[in-house]
């Protein structure tokens, strides 16, 4: 194995790594599961930080072309190990994506940003160390908005920020010491591959009408009670407290991913489980979904007697997310921009929202059965289909291990603009009506 090259100056080191070690996963270079040298290995050989290095390996967890397994490192991927045919393949452009992991370009408050990411050039704010918990402006920022949004009332202390949710468990496992997490099913795939990676044990918990069944034999929980994706169930306050209750003894804990709380339809935002028990639930949230999948924050609120363990643990590491993103997402936030942005957001997403309503308003063999999420319908098809190259959609069995939802398919819309929605949902209903 060799993964010692030449930088360059003019390119963020952290992508340079992520791509160099791609091409040599791609290229067969590197072998499924071999392990990946130490973060202080590769650093030390590069003569870069060991949060450059973390920060390209978290990429790469991201996109799937490694895994790590707690305290014994990282490794190469199976899944990853393509042909030049297939990589060929995935680099083909996408002609619609359906799929609700990006959001269209024009929603991006481009000038806003570039102007404060520009002053903090200026200031030099990029080169202040960023202590494991991020900066304090933007823990601030976050604090700030949690109370006026969702009532939360947390301390700087208590709030991490960190390079996506998989980071931010690598991190808590150690904390809470759980074996056995009870997931929803169906739900987000990529928790259930966190916590294979990392050799825990998984219980699905089924959904009804009142959110996530509770199994009270796993020793934590991972869940989304204000919006359950994919499904979009809201849960209830009786299902809330049975969690509560579960939750007073000392050993279990509860995960709580505030999942679309920022979107909603026609609705409020429910007490979050983190206001009614302060010791035993983790506040955990991202910007992917109101700012875009490549800013690569995200951040948890840990209950007050964690505090002390994370700061024991974790006070020689440098933060994962770099400073210059850090200040400018504060100050986006801190002047109000955030706001206003979440406000255009919801006035496009009510656009694209009615323009799909009324299309399949008179189409026969297709039917919305959920309009609960925000950024997508619930859409049953007339059969199940091999969707082309240059089409990203997603069935509802994708997220469901028991499979039982063969001809739902998940129609987002958080990429398509709105002028070119007719035409993306006229090529949909074509390929599912082709005999």
């Amino acid at each position: 194995m060799n993964l010692t090259f030449q930088l360059d100056k003019n390119k963020p080191a952290y992508i340079q790594i992520y791509e160099h070690i791609k091409t040599e996963i791609i290229n067969g270079n590197l072998k499924s599961d071999e392990r990946l040298p130490s973060k202080r290995a590769l650093a030390q050989s590069l003569n870069v930080s060991i949060n450059t290095i973390y920060h390209a390996y978290m990429n790469l967890i991201d996109n799937q072309f490694i895994y790590s397994i707690e305290k014994k490192g990282y490794f190469v991927n199976t899944y990853k190990q393509k042909s030049k045919i297939e990589e060929n393949k995935l680099k083909k452009e996408i002609r619609y994506d359906f799929t609700t992991k990006k959001m269209s370009d024009d929603l991006f408050p481009k000038m806003i940003w570039k102007k404060l990411y520009n002053n903090v050039l200026n200031e030099n704010l990029f080169f202040n160390y960023v202590g494991s918990k991020g900066i304090y402006e933007l823990r601030m920022a976050i604090k700030n908005h949690l109370y006026q949004n969702r009532g939360i009332n947390a301390s700087i202390q208590q709030i991490v920020i960190g390079s996506g949710i998989e980071y931010l468990m690598q991190l808590l496992f150690p904390l809470i010491n759980s074996f056995n997490f009870g997931i929803e099913n169906p739900g987000f795939s990529k928790i259930a591959t966190i916590l294979k990676n990392n050799n825990k044990k998984i219980t699905y918990l089924d959904i009804d009408s009142n959110g996530a069944i509770l199994n009270k034999a796993v020793d934590a929980i991972y869940i989304t009670p204000f919006n359950e994706f994919p499904l979009g169930i809201k849960m209830s306050m009786s299902r809330k407290k049975e969690i509560l209750a579960w939750l007073s003894n000392d050993n279990k804990y509860c995960i709580e991913d505030d999942f679309d709380a920022e979107f909603r339809v026609g609705d409020s935002p429910t007490i979050p489980l983190f206001s009614q028990n302060s010791s035993n639930v983790i506040f955990i949230s991202s910007f992917s979904r109101t700012i875009g999948p490549s800013l690569r924050i995200s951040y948890m609120i840990l209950p007050n007697n964690l505090v002390a363990k994370f700061d024991k643990m974790y006070h020689s590491y440098s933060n994962s997310v770099p400073a210059i993103d850090q200040y400018t997402l504060a100050n986006f936030i801190a002047l109000g921009h955030y706001q206003t942005h979440i406000n255009k957001l919801k006035r496009v997403y009510k656009i694209r929202r009615k323009i799909i309503e009324e299309y399949f308003a008179n189409k026969k063999d297709f039917t919305i059965i959920s309009k609960s999420n925000y950024l997508h319908f619930l859409l049953s098809v007339p059969k199940i289909i091999k969707i082309p190259d240059d089409i990203e959609i997603k069935y509802l069995n994708d997220y469901d291990v028991n499979k039982n939802n063969n001809n739902i398919v998940l129609l987002g819309y958080s990429n398509i603009k709105n002028n070119n929605l007719i035409c993306a949902l006229d090529c949909l209903t074509n390929l599912f009506l082709v005999k």
